[in-house]
């Protein structure tokens, strides 16, 4: 039998033993959060075996689309950390975790610098610049409409304020 890759919906011919999903199970059930050395011992695997299975393409991109489906199936907890956080609660962790967080895996999360605007017909765009940066002026004694050697920027409106 093979796998279904959620990422790419293709098929393949290579699907993982039953020791490699008790790996991967007891690694999920800890939220990730044991060594290698730990996490094999518990399933009576060695450590080279489980880097030897890093070895094989196929197991590789099994376990990564694994862990991506694994991590995105926990949004439910950061939200609710971010609720009980809101509310004073201390959840742990920061709330820069929880935006890194929401940024990978929350498809419609996006901070208002990075949202997208798409329309049918024109679109009015006002944009308020805060900072500017500009190459600094140069100097020549006979520059301004007056010869005065006020600095001058090359192609910059000449009037006098």
């Amino acid at each position: 039998m093979g796998v279904m890759s959620n990422d790419t919906a293709t098929r393949t011919d290579w699907a993982p033993t039953p020791t490699q999903s008790r790996v991967l199970t007891h690694f999920q059930g800890l939220d990730y959060e044991c060594t290698v050395v730990d996490g094999c011992a518990a399933c009576d695997v060695g450590r080279r075996t489980f880097y030897d299975w890093f070895g094989k393409p196929e197991f590789a991109q099994w376990w990564n689309e694994q862990g991506e489906r694994w991590a995105a199936l926990q949004m439910g907890r950061v939200h609710g950390a971010m609720v009980r956080s809101a509310t004073g609660t201390d959840v742990g962790g920061t709330p820069a975790d929880r935006k890194m967080f929401l940024e990978r895996f929350d498809k419609g999360y996006a901070p208002r610098q990075r949202q997208e605007l798409s329309t049918d017909g024109p679109l009015g765009i006002t944009i308020n610049v805060s900072k500017t940066y500009a190459q600094p002026a140069a100097v020549d004694k006979d520059a301004g409409p007056d010869g005065d050697g006020k600095e001058v920027m090359p192609n910059a409106d000449r009037t006098h304020v």
